[in-house]
């Protein structure tokens, strides 16, 4: 409640400053859709089962891999209006020449680059949520490694922070809740430092060696190579520098909401000059000021405390419940990393939609594991012979 009157506040600000009510209406559906989304999936979660969530996201990985292949399309040179970034597209100038921007049908690169990440963790997610065998596991790892490689065209390197921050947080929580995870833990750490090795490698072992050569691949996968060292410097820069940014020239009450939201720029003039807005909580700041940044921070505590009350009751009610609940929490925390450093891709609606989903599903994830509880109760009664079954109630009953 304390967050959404920060956000009347500042709309009715916004709607005073800028004279307009386009403004402060992109800026409220930014905050609150998670919060729509959060409130119905949690709602049809609650009436469903673990097999229909796991639906979903089998449904979204078949269109975020078709979408993808439209990505590749492009860079074999493919020219049709609807293929590509919109308007003059984005030339990235790095590593002494100028690489382009590839985004297929998702129109952006940043938004391409979200999805081809959020495919991955869904992949490892949904391989992993069963007991898979080792033929399904060669095959998602495969599929796996294709759309991060497809991703890499994008030019945008957190993608690979944000499915690393993924497995790091999936395999820390899976080995804190589930004692039988800790070997597959220790297992999955070792595959992964393999699996990055192996692939740069194949490139030339090192940033230096891949410059020598010619391939335009090469040249992406030379310019993801140093994200993760980069992630520091970083984090300030575009994490907390903003947030001064942002005190400076509008306050402790901030400038209004939605003047940080994507295209703003092209309503007010005011738009073209927010160097705050493209780090998540300089954002914050520069729309809500001071009291929306401390709301979103206590909600945050809140939502933290209640979903480690929640993954921690988890295992006792059902194991395939816990890797599920573990992996919805990893890519919350994936993305709430990447968030703070780099806002474009969290200002497409269906983004904002896809986590508040997912999000709604990981609060319904104890119904979910109780009906399973009681359908594998159901068909194990079921199975029993009619003398037997009886036998069982009678002993149930006393």
């Amino acid at each position: 409640m304390l967050l959404m009157l920060v956000i009347a506040a500042q709309a009715f600000q916004s709607l005073a400053r800028y004279d307009g009510l386009l403004i402060p209406v992109l800026g409220v559906v930014n905050y609150t859709a998670p919060f729509f989304a959060l409130a119905l999936a949690h709602a049809i979660a609650k009436g469903g089962t673990i097999q229909r969530l796991r639906s979903f996201l089998r449904f979204y990985v078949v269109c975020a891999v078709a979408a993808l292949t439209t990505v590749y399309l492009q860079t074999l040179g493919w020219e049709t209006p609807v293929l590509g970034e919109v308007g003059v597209g984005i030339r990235i100038y790095d590593l002494g020449t100028v690489l382009t921007a590839y985004s297929g049908t998702f129109r952006a690169s940043e938004i391409a680059a979200w999805h081809s990440a959020t495919c991955a963790c869904v992949i490892l997610l949904l391989v992993t949520e069963g007991r898979p065998t080792p033929a399904r596991l060669v095959l998602a790892l495969a599929l796996i490694a294709i759309v991060l490689s497809v991703g890499i065209m994008t030019g945008r390197r957190k993608l690979l922070v944000v499915f690393a921050l993924f497995v790091a947080s999936y395999v820390a929580l899976l080995a804190l809740l589930w004692r039988p995870a800790r070997s597959i833990a220790f297992s999955a750490v070792i595959v992964g430092v393999l699996a990055y090795l192996v692939v740069f490698a194949g490139f030339g072992a090192s940033p230096s060696e891949l410059a020598d050569r010619s391939s335009e691949y090469q040249l992406y996968v030379q310019r993801v190579s140093g994200v993760f060292g980069d992630v520091p410097d970083r984090f300030i820069e575009l994490g907390v520098a903003p947030i001064t940014w942002a005190y400076n020239h509008f306050g402790l009450l901030g400038g209004g909401i939605g003047i940080g939201t994507q295209g703003v720029q092209y309503i007010t003039e005011i738009g073209g000059h927010i160097g705050a807005a493209e780090g998540g909580l300089g954002k914050i700041m520069l729309e809500l000021g001071l009291p929306g940044l401390l709301a979103i921070g206590a909600l945050g505590m809140a939502f933290m405390r209640h979903i480690w009350t929640l993954l921690a009751d988890l295992p006792r009610r059902s194991e395939r419940a816990t890797r599920f609940a573990c992996g919805l929490t990893a890519i919350l925390v994936a993305n709430g990393a990447s968030f703070s450093v780099a806002t474009q891709a969290y200002g497409d609606i269906f983004i904002l939609l896809f986590l508040g989903t997912c999000l709604g599903a990981l609060l319904a994830m104890p119904a979910l594991a109780e009906r399973e509880r009681g359908e594998q109760a159901h068909r194990f009664m079921r199975r029993l012979p009619v003398r037997s079954r009886a036998g069982h109630m009678i002993t149930s009953v006393h």
